[in-house]
């Protein structure tokens, strides 16, 4: 028992609760409960029992039975936080999840509150990595994490947020089984899937696993991507043993993987870009809900950077796979996919993105050897019939027209324009407003660069060519200012993806390295 829990704070072993739950043991305390493992008499079932105990508030009267409150300056905050806590129980009792721990029952007596819920025969995830004393391994958590995204599905399906996603509220029992515990800190959302305008101005938060806009207690802004965050910052001190850090840390650290700030053992691989994608500090930049989590796993997604947009809730860039410090919750008023995800941070809001790197050439790149021959053998094709077709006109019906042709085009040469993705001095045909339109040149400020069709200002063609400054190329199809079909060129290592795109992201398609090979 933790020395700073008073013995005379705990029930007595041996009480009879609602005439039904004998208290067995003590199991564990908080600011607001106690925890008990403790017995149905009616039908010998073992069960867990939290009792509603404000530390600090209340106290237990002489019979070591009775609650009270300790100032009656309290009495108010008394009671409206047992009006929470019997909340809390009504929301679990909502959740029909087999990863989510169960609530039987809900009474007063002896001036506060119980509510009774399935005992777990096991530890929590923090207990378990105090105990071991090293880190979980990766495959270890991605046996798990499954589990704990469709428990979080059910409470966000519920209209809520638990709001404490951490390892000592994640229950792993024996036999494997995870159960998620703990929704003392849980929120009701609106209609709008933010939380509701009534919601308290100040609520609880750990520090290390609250994102920006928890810790601010921004209402508006806090939805199920902020237990997204949570889950990201539980992860991570999964596969290290580490407290996470805050967002201003994470902020700070300029490096583009945050190796500063998130460092990972070197034994991390997929995982660790998950963990990375979850914990953005901009709220619209992480997953907005658990599906875009697992779109990406079923589509076996290859990670590139992005942004959040409304055309697009349930973009993600990353994969995942199935394969001692405190954490007191507090009321507040060989090449792994690294280089991918850091190579491809060019693709963003399904537009090019601007970079602001180095200046801009333009490199020829050869084909990809992977499609070389189909090329060559529809070329060939190509040219016989272009020849038998010759053969078959008759030649007396071959008519020239020499006439004259008008031409209203006009050219440009480095004309200032600012595009729908940015400023660039244009080179190419321009229409009767002055804008680009026709097979022109893009020299963007920022040291980008496109070769191809632009209709009206639009970026539209079947035969364009994209660089960033980076060397970063791209070779396709362009619809609407974004990557529509193509490849896409990592100058770093030239890996490379062919396929389609959505929004200008990786849609359907794969990604090679050097050699060609398929990158899993």
């Amino acid at each position: 028992m933790p020395d700073s829990i008073n013995n005379q704070s705990m029930l007595k072993v041996g009480t009879i609760l609602h005439g039904t739950y004998r208290i067995d043991s003590y199991l564990s305390s908080g600011g607001f409960g106690n925890t008990y493992v403790a017995t149905n008499i009616e039908f010998d079932e073992r069960v867990a029992i939290k009792e509603f105990f404000m530390r600090g508030v209340t106290q237990r009267d002489e019979n070591q039975t009775t609650v009270s409150v300790s100032n009656s300056e309290n009495t108010n905050s008394f009671f409206e936080q047992r009006e929470k806590f019997k909340k809390e129980a009504r929301r679990i009792r909502q959740l029909h999840n087999e990863h989510i721990v169960a609530v039987h029952d809900l009474f007063e007596e002896n001036g506060t509150a119980y509510y009774v819920m399935d005992f777990v025969d096991g530890e929590n995830l923090a207990e378990r990595l105090k105990r071991t004393g090293r880190p979980m391994t990766e495959s270890e958590v991605n046996l798990i994490l499954p589990k704990i995204l469709d428990a979080l599905k059910a409470v966000h399906d519920a209209g809520f947020c638990h709001l404490d996603i951490k390892p000592s509220n994640i229950m792993l029992e024996k036999g494997g089984k995870v159960k998620l515990i703990d929704f003392g800190a849980s929120k009701q959302l609106g209609a709008n899937g933010t939380l509701t305008t009534n919601a308290p101005t100040a609520f609880a938060q750990t520090p290390g696993y609250a994102p920006r806009e928890q810790i601010e207690q921004s209402l508006s802004k806090i939805g199920p991507w902020t237990d997204i965050y949570a889950l990201g910052a539980t992860l991570y001190t999964l596969l290290t043993n580490k407290r996470p850090p805050l967002p201003s840390d994470i902020d700070d650290d300029l490096s583009e993987d945050k190796h500063i700030a998130l460092p990972f053992p070197e034994s991390i691989g997929e995982t660790k870009f998950l963990v990375l994608q979850l914990m953005k500090t901009n709220r619209l930049q992480r997953p907005q809900n658990i599906d875009a989590i697992k779109v990406a796993d079923k589509q076996k997604l290859s990670p590139i950077s992005g942004s959040h947009n409304a055309k697009n809730k349930n973009w993600v860039e990353a994969p995942w796979s199935t394969d001692e410090e405190s954490e007191e919750t507090i009321l507040a008023d060989s090449k792994t996919k690294k280089e991918y995800l850091g190579a491809a941070n060019n693709v963003k809001n399904g537009q090019a993105q601007r970079t602001q790197r180095e200046s801009v050439s333009t490199i020829e790149t050869s084909e990809d050897e992977n499609t070389k021959f189909p090329l060559i053998f529809k070329i060939l094709i190509g040219c016989f019939v272009c020849i038998l077709f010759w053969f078959m006109i008759p030649k007396g019906n071959v008519i020239e027209d020499n006439s004259p042709q008008e031409s209203n085009i006009s050219v440009v040469e480095r004309m200032n324009y600012e595009t729908p993705i940015g400023g660039c001095q244009y080179s190419g045909p321009v229409d009767e407003q002055n804008r680009p339109n026709g097979f022109g040149e893009a020299f963007f400020y920022d040291g980008r660069y496109y070769k191809g069709n632009i209709e009206h200002g639009e970026f539209t063609g079947d035969d364009c060519y994209f660089k960033y400054a980076n060397g970063d190329e791209f070779r396709g199809k362009f619809r609407n200012n974004s990557f529509y079909y193509g490849k896409y060129t990592i100058a770093k290592d030239q890996s490379y993806y062919v396929g389609s795109y959505k929004n200008g992201q990786p849609d359907a398609g794969s990604w090679y390295d050097k050699n060609g090979r398929i990158i899993e």
